[in-house]
């Protein structure tokens, strides 16, 4: 090898012995990727805050038709985690989340959100609330900051991505979903994604977690690049479009019957008027 050669080996090697410069983290990022050049295993990194002494498994629950298979009738296993709507059903929980800002069901003492609000006062237990609200004298604020900091803030999409996020980080073994099915297209298309992504995380962390049979968070999508439509997929997607078709010139043929029953309409009201006032006695 050549002098020159010989230099430059030199060179690359100094550079490849040089400690990676993390100056631009800050906070826990900064402490995983420290964790990750010592070494430690990905369990290790992903070190849960210290909790109080509690049981092994979490629900965590919404109003959806699967809420009835929350283990409430097992309370001595399981911790109970409530969100949304599912206080007019949930009897038996530990935690509430209620993540949207106070202004949509405080002032509103007439309103949709009254019975709610009066609820949300009358309760004992821990509320977690994005920001004080001292009319609820358990409110606990949620630990944003905290969790943000570890996962970043791309995937925090609904309440249930927000809960997902604090039973990791606090180190839950395991994670059941019940009341929490996200199947409506319109509004949930992108909650979904949020709550699938912090499921990957606790399977990624060797840690386990339960979906009823037949919720759509189970689902996943296709994988861009590598699946191809199937036949059957091709033939919904090609029934749908027929659908739209006979929709859109259903629409069409409606508007146009509609046309023609107010001209008919009203040339059988002409006739009424001429024979009242213009037509001859009989």
């Amino acid at each position: 090898m050549s002098e020159a050669a010989e230099a430059a080996r030199a060179v690359e090697r100094a550079e490849e012995q040089k400690p990676v410069d993390f100056g631009m983290l800050t906070g826990a990022q900064k402490r995983v990727f420290d964790q990750i050049e010592a070494g430690s295993a990905i369990q290790d990194i992903f070190e849960p805050s210290p909790p109080p002494v509690r049981k092994r498994n979490l629900a965590i629950c919404g109003p959806a038709e699967s809420l009835k298979f929350a283990p409430v009738h097992r309370a001595g296993e399981w911790e109970i985690w409530g969100h949304a709507g599912a206080w007019t059903r949930l009897k038996q929980w530990d935690r509430w989340f209620e993540l949207h800002q106070p202004k949509f069901f405080r002032h509103d003492p007439e309103g949709t959100h009254a019975a709610h609000w009066a609820w949300l006062r009358g309760q004992g237990k821990p509320i977690y609330t994005v920001e004080p609200v001292p009319e609820i004298s358990s409110c606990v604020v949620y630990p944003k900051k905290r969790i943000v900091d570890l996962f970043g803030s791309h995937f925090f999409t609904s309440t249930a991505a927000w809960m997902l996020a604090l039973a990791i980080e606090e180190g839950w073994e395991h994670i059941g979903l019940f009341g929490i099915e996200m199947a409506n297209d319109d509004e949930h298309r992108i909650q979904r994604k949020g709550v699938q992504h912090f499921l990957g995380i606790q399977t990624f962390l060797g840690r386990t977690y339960y979906l009823p049979e037949g919720c759509d968070l189970a689902i996943p999508g296709p994988l861009y690049g590598f699946d191809d439509p199937t036949p059957w997929a091709l033939r919904l997607e090609k029934r749908k479009e027929t659908a739209r078709q006979r929709l859109s010139q259903a629409e069409a043929e409606a508007t146009q019957a509609q046309y023609k029953r107010g001209y008919y309409q009203g040339m059988a009201e002409d006739c009424d008027f001429f024979r009242r006032h213009l037509a001859p006695d009989e």
